[in-house]
């Protein structure tokens, strides 16, 4: 039911976004720069939650709202490369790869920021879900590029790199705006990127294993 319910979620984003695809191509640019620009949005977002730190400040938690929303522009720019490529046939090695690498690296940078935040609010608690959520959004891509180095398919699991980022967004984007009770909703939504998101490399660990020791 889940997997057919983001299928036909995708197809609604595919017919909005196909038009602006087809103008994007037009004026030149390629999968590469749009990934490259992607990327470049993740560390505006994560400069834009901690700025207020490199004056001395504390970062206010409605800085949490528009964070989310310049994460979201990332996202959507990881969606608009792919779909470039698939439309005109602009696949190549070396594309696949460098999405995968900015992709890692954008995630990162995203927690990155968040930790940051948490550390001047000197919310521990916080700090360590976060962590724990980055160790496993990262250990869910190694599991499956380590399991296609081995030609063992593993895209399976719950909390791959869209769900993560819609989790994540819409966590800051509550805790933006219900500034009171932040530390609750930021604790619960991180929380279930860790817990989820951990549990999904397990899951391709088991897979793997089923699949290598038939």
């Amino acid at each position: 039911m889940l997997s057919s319910l983001k299928s036909t979620l995708q197809q609604i984003v595919y017919g909005i976004f196909d038009p602006l695809v087809k103008v994007v191509r037009e004026l030149g640019i390629t999968p590469n720069n749009i990934t490259t620009l992607g990327f470049l949005t993740n560390i505006a977002a994560a400069a834009y939650l901690i700025y207020p730190m490199f004056s001395g400040d504390i970062p206010s938690p409605h800085r949490l709202w528009g964070f989310g929303w310049i994460v979201f522009t990332a996202g959507l720019m990881d969606m608009l490369d792919g779909r470039m490529a698939r439309i005109f046939d602009l696949h190549s090695t070396y594309g696949a790869f460098y999405d995968s690498v900015m992709d890692r690296y954008s995630e990162l940078i995203m927690f990155m920021g968040l930790m940051a935040f948490f550390i001047a609010h000197e919310d521990w608690t916080t700090i360590f879900i976060t962590f724990w959520a980055m160790c496993g959004s990262l250990m869910v891509s190694y599991a499956r590029a380590r399991a296609e180095g081995l030609n063992v398919d593993c895209s399976v699991g719950i909390m791959q790199r869209p769900e993560r980022l819609t989790l994540v967004v819409w966590t800051c984007w509550i805790a933006g705006l219900w500034t009171n009770n932040h530390h609750v909703v930021v604790v619960v939504g991180i929380g279930l990127v860790a817990v989820l998101a951990n549990w999904t490399a397990f899951q391709r660990m088991w897979h793997v294993k089923k699949q290598t020791l038939i």
